[in-house]
């Protein structure tokens, strides 16, 4: 659960608002497919402005209860730690790896959501490797980068956010809980 940009936000909203005739049909049949509608926490003593922030659930129910908490912990001893040193704690894309491609159910709904659902996608896990390492220096060497803690950022979150490689999920009509029964399908066959 971080900040995603404004400009993700708005273009999930608008993807939704545009919805094919398809997608409305998959609805109907294996959904219903929920709009990736971030919630907007008011910055300024509760008025909305610029500085408001679009927030993304990125958690996925499957991860279970274990997950969302050893994440939220580590959120939060990265922004704890940044007070006072470099943190570098970006999101990284998904990958297709040997351990998530060896689950069938799983390798099927990043197929069909990657060939049925844009901008989803997945990437090859060398690649993956290569731009978080990139990332990585950038974070370390950069004096602007987020992770330094002279860097200023108008909320602690914003950490997680400002380098993040999303694989397209902030952009994402739909709410990633809802599509995977209509992805698993496509991925069938994909």
């Amino acid at each position: 659960v971080y900040p995603i940009p404004a400009a993700a936000a708005e273009d999930a909203k608008a993807r939704y608002d545009e919805m094919p005739f398809s997608d409305s049909v998959l609805s109907a049949l294996m959904g219903p497919f929920k709009p990736n509608c971030p919630k907007t926490v008011l910055h300024d003593e509760g008025k909305d402005s610029e500085k408001s922030l679009k927030i993304h659930n990125g958690l996925a129910n499957f991860q279970g209860p274990s997950y969302a908490l050893a994440k939220t912990i580590q959120n939060w001893r990265c922004s704890l730690a940044r007070e006072s040193t470099v943190v570098s704690s970006n999101i990284t894309p998904s990958c297709c790896t040997e351990s998530v491609f060896h689950v069938a159910a799983a390798a099927r709904v990043l197929r069909g959501m990657k060939y049925r659902f844009a901008p989803l996608t997945y990437y090859e896990p060398e690649w993956a490797s290569n731009l978080m390492t990139a990332l990585l220096i950038y974070d370390l060497c950069y004096p602007d980068s987020p992770a330094n803690p002279q860097t200023h950022l108008d909320n602690p979150l914003e950490l997680f956010s400002s380098n993040g490689v999303h694989s397209g999920f902030w952009r994402s009509p739909y709410e990633s809980e809802t599509i995977g029964k209509a992805a698993y399908f496509y991925g069938i066959f994909n």
